[in-house]
């Protein structure tokens, strides 16, 4: 059996058989999509309507969806900010300029989006994935390489079976991944175009399958070294076999190990036997005198050893670098390009210095929880909390519905009368007698709803309390709390219910953080530009993977990523604008920041919330500089002027000014105006 069949056939297997152990979530997964969105049908809920539907489903007439109102409810837009800490104290700047790096990429990424969609799909699904990886096809004039992070809905992602402490556990994970063929055979250069998508819904709710897409699965497993390798194919055919995924990996000639970046050039030079491969001549030696100068007219071909003439290449690790010349990084950090070393005879030789490529011994899959369930990967979904009541509430408005409109009045007559029921004016009927007049009668039929109503508004509570939402924290009008701050820290009373939520969501934030300076620390290889607010102004300034390498007592040079990743608790009142302009107001109110009726008080006050982007702060600071610079050129001038006439005024016999020229200041009050600087 061929190596490479082998290889795809048991990968295969193993994601077949975990997508049969999970058959049951998947459907689940997509019963809670269906409910989130306002599902149309009914489930029975008494035995009478058991017995009526034969065990079916009816269609809902109107849907109330209390699932998406109180998932809604909780949606928290705020994104974690990094919070580095170094192991060692020498290694503090190192952690300020990883956090710079991370806010980079948080601004620079559209996490924004990605979190408004986890903060929907982890309630609803109990738990979602992001992520984190490397793509070496975004190049600019200057870098090679950028980070990215994805999100990865629970459909896409095939986890080891029985593993539910966490993916770093597993042996593998897999993902199902929809393609496009182009996209395909762009990346890989192999032809699908025979192929159709596999798993259609992994990607939505829709049943129809595209013509033009194709379903990629990846596989990321840990090797036998404890490193992460990635192996994906679409169909039966093999795209991928990369044992150390997160290694450097570079083709290479299995024959002599050069690398395949020099087989795109034609040498123009014999190899380093003397032959010329690709040609008749191959083989054929250069004679001593040098005569052969000719290059063989052949056209060499591309998929050939310049040096050895092998068309066998294979995939290798590259576990060192080497630099041409001495590296100083930003700090002054020096990284010798050669080394000094004597031999037995004393003679001095230099050799390169080997800095060892980072390698990243994590997943790039990071799991973000809900509510955390011993013996469940993911954790505990809302929608599966609070399914029944919306159920009931569908229920009662298909009753209430009923009731409301087969309501209305009913004519009684007696049996040998016919009234026409249209309204028209002026019509006539002709009766009898008396007795068959007063035999005519109105029964009017209101429909009364006032019990299901009730019942309805105490079904609507129940999920409210069961998740912990009140009327504080979905903004509704709240009678206990009387003031704003009454009113926010009611807020902030029941979103400690919902505390720890927030918890795992920071715990996930954190992880990701760890994976993208792993990342980049084992992809990036030349410094990227990053900023931070120092005292009000931006200070910009490098991230450099270089600057991490440390040597060691044994003098081998090795990477320094002993730091630990957590999330900064304040982020979310410095992110919040609003929040942070009545923090300052009530500061600077209370004399914080000096005297309030101060110009100087009032400029640094201004200056703070011209930083915060607050309407017109500009202007009013400008306003307010303008008036101190006016006074202080007048206490200025007054000075000036008081110099000039002690030097010209007659002195006393004690030495001192005859007397106050007329309209200068008083002593204390230098500014004539008593206004204080």
């Amino acid at each position: 059996m061929d190596k490479h069949n082998a290889e795809l056939e048991k990968w295969q297997a193993k994601v077949r058989k975990a997508k049969v152990d999970m058959k049951l979530t998947r459907d689940r997964i997509t019963e809670r999509e269906k409910i989130f969105k306002g599902e149309q049908t009914i489930k029975p809920i008494t035995d009478a309507q058991e017995e009526a539907w034969k065990g079916g489903k009816e269609k809902a007439k109107h849907v109330f969806n209390i699932v998406a109102e109180n998932i809604e409810s909780e949606i928290d837009v705020n994104i974690p900010q990094p919070k580095v800490t170094a192991v060692r104290p020498e290694d503090e700047y190192l952690a300020k300029q990883i956090e710079d790096f991370i806010r980079s990429e948080l601004d620079r990424q559209p996490f924004e989006e990605m979190n408004d969609l986890q903060e929907r799909i982890v309630p609803v699904q109990g738990g979602s994935f992001w992520q984190v990886g490397w793509d070496n096809t975004k190049r600019t004039h200057t870098t090679v390489g950028e980070l990215f992070t994805e999100v990865q809905h629970p459909k896409r992602v095939i986890p080891q079976h029985g593993v539910y402490s966490s993916v770093e556990e597993m042996d593998f994970i897999a993902l199902e991944i929809p393609k496009t063929k182009e996209d395909i055979k762009r990346k890989y250069g192999v032809d699908v175009s025979d192929l159709s998508e596999e798993e259609p819904d992994v990607k939505s709710t829709d049943d129809e399958a595209p013509t033009d897409m194709v379903t990629q699965v990846v596989v990321y497993f840990r090797n036998e070294d404890g490193g992460i390798g990635r192996y994906s194919y679409v169909g039966d055919t093999e795209l991928e076999n990369i044992k150390h995924w997160n290694a450097r990996q570079r083709r290479r000639c299995a024959k002599c190990g050069a690398p395949e970046e020099a087989a795109a050039n034609h040498m123009g030079v014999p190899t380093l036997n003397g032959t010329y491969p690709g040609t008749e001549l191959a083989g054929v030696e250069i004679p001593d005198d040098g005569t052969y100068t000719e290059v063989p007219k052949k056209k060499k071909r591309m998929d050939e050893c310049p040096y050895c003439g092998g068309r066998k290449w294979e995939m290798a690790t590259d576990d060192y670098r080497t630099i041409d010349v001495d590296y100083i990084t930003a700090t002054g950090k020096v990284l010798p390009a050669k080394i000094e070393k004597t031999d037995e005879l004393g003679n001095i030789t230099y050799e390169d210095v080997k800095y060892p490529y980072y390698k990243v011994d994590l997943y790039p899959i990071i799991i973000q929880r809900n509510i955390s369930v011993y013996g469940e990967l993911l954790g505990e979904s809302d929608v599966d909390k609070i399914e029944d009541q919306q159920n009931t509430m569908n229920n009662i408005n298909k009753v209430i519905i009923d009731r409301i409109f087969e309501a209305g009045t009913i004519i009684g007559l007696p049996r040998d009368v016919d009234i026409e029921t249209d309204p028209k004016n002026g019509r006539i009927v002709r009766f009898d007698g008396p007795e068959q007049a007063g035999q005519i009668k109105t029964y009017d039929f209101t429909g009364d709803i006032s019990e299901h109503m009730a019942f309805r508004s105490a079904i609507y509570e129940e999920p409210r309390q069961i998740l912990g939402i009140t009327d504080s924290l979905q903004g509704r009008r709240d009678s206990t709390a009387t003031s704003a701050v009454a009113k926010e820290f009611a807020a902030t009373q029941s979103a400690g219910r919902l505390e720890s939520k927030r918890r795992l969501k920071n715990a996930a934030y954190a992880r990701i953080f760890e994976l993208m300076f792993k990342t980049a620390l084992a992809n990036m290889d030349e410094p990227r530009p990053i900023r931070r607010k120092e005292n009000g102004e931006t200070v910009y300034a490098m991230f450099d993977p270089m600057e991490f390498y440390e040597l060691d007592a044994a003098g081998e040079w090795y990477v320094n990523d002993r730091f630990l990743f957590s999330t900064d608790s304040a982020a979310p009142l410095a992110s919040n604008r609003e929040a942070m302009w009545r923090e300052i107001t009530t500061q600077y109110s209370s004399g914080s920041y000096g005297d309030p009726n101060s110009d100087e008080t009032r400029l640094l006050y201004w200056s703070q919330m011209e930083e915060l982007h607050y309407p017109l702060a500009a202007f009013v600071k400008k306003a307010i500089s303008d008036r101190v610079k006016q006074q202080q050129e007048i206490v200025k001038a007054q000075l000036e002027a008081l110099k000039n006439r002690t030097a010209t005024q007659p002195m006393t016999p004690a030495g001192a000014p005859a007397a106050m020229p007329s309209g200068m200041p008083a002593q204390g009050d230098v500014n004539g105006g008593g206004m204080p600087l």
